[in-house]
């Protein structure tokens, strides 16, 4: 599931994303995606993961189809976890997408990342 947080900025998207992505996730969070990048050039993205226990194929898919267009659009990403494999995933993202600025924040750095994202 995919609840969307305001971060209170037309420049940034703010998600908290718990249990299982489904179609229906995405699919809301590219509606708000989109209506931004209709107005701002550029994007920065804030999402907090509680615990992710998988996507859909569908959710997965329609995620890659989405995003790949955009992917020069995004400015920042901020990933708040407790996951190692996504502080790793979040590093090496941020190498092979230098365009895109990702940092990982730990849960206590919350208020943090967001004003980063946001910045």
């Amino acid at each position: 599931m995919i609840e969307l947080i305001d971060l209170h900025s037309d420049n940034a998207v703010g998600m908290k994303i718990s249990g299982k992505i489904e179609r229906p996730d995405v699919d809301r969070v590219y509606e708000v995606i989109n209506d931004k990048l209709s107005r701002v050039e550029k994007l920065s993205v804030y999402i907090e993961v509680d615990h992710l226990t998988g996507i859909t194929f569908d959710a997965l898919i329609e995620d890659v189809v989405q995003a790949v267009p955009k992917i020069f659009r995004l400015k920042k990403k901020a990933v708040v976890s407790t996951a190692k494999w996504l502080e790793v995933f979040t590093k090496i993202g941020d190498k092979l997408l230098p365009s895109i600025e990702a940092k990982h924040f730990a849960p206590e750095q919350k208020e943090a990342a967001k004003a980063w994202v946001v910045a």
